[in-house]
């Protein structure tokens, strides 16, 4: 566990309070337990950075967006620009590249819904308007676990 210094920016997933962001002078920091413990996210402090291109302030990471029908999908807005997760953070991706298409994102609205086949999250920017940025990887197809064999249990040897 590392500690969270302090604070310049937190979010918590509205759909598990457990799950807490914190933006501090040394990166993202995750908690899935409530605050309990804490580790420096790496993936997601690359992202909002731009690859450490930018420095950290309280304006690098201005709204993240999380889904209550995929828990997996997050997006990170800021001034780097959207960073996307759809595998719980374990990865992150750009969705939207502030350098390539100048504006800050601040706030947005994910929708996998409209249309299924171009997935989209509407993006709000900082004296711009709302974009709709398409083309969204779908999820993996669900894979069901194997059936639990509980013979395979009963003969175990305790």
């Amino acid at each position: 566990s590392v500690p969270v210094g302090l604070a310049l920016s937190w979010f918590v997933d509205p759909y598990d309070p457990d799950v807490i962001y914190v933006l501090d002078l040394q990166g993202v920091k995750l908690s899935v337990d409530g605050g309990v413990s804490w580790f420096l996210d790496v993936d997601l402090t690359t992202a909002v950075t731009g690859a450490g291109k930018l420095t950290i302030s309280a304006s690098l990471l201005q709204d993240m967006v999380c889904s209550r029908g995929e828990r997996q999908t997050v997006f990170a807005m800021g001034t780097a620009g959207v960073a996307c997760t759809n595998n719980f953070g374990v990865t992150w991706f750009p969705v939207l590249n502030s350098v390539a298409r100048p504006g800050r994102p601040e706030s947005g609205f994910f929708d996998p819904l409209s249309d299924q086949s171009d997935r989209a999250v509407y993006v709000e920017c900082e004296g711009r308007g709302v974009l709709r940025v398409g083309g969204l990887p779908a999820l993996p197809p669900f894979q069901p676990q194997q059936p639990i064999d509980l013979m395979t249990f009963a003969a175990l040897e305790y």
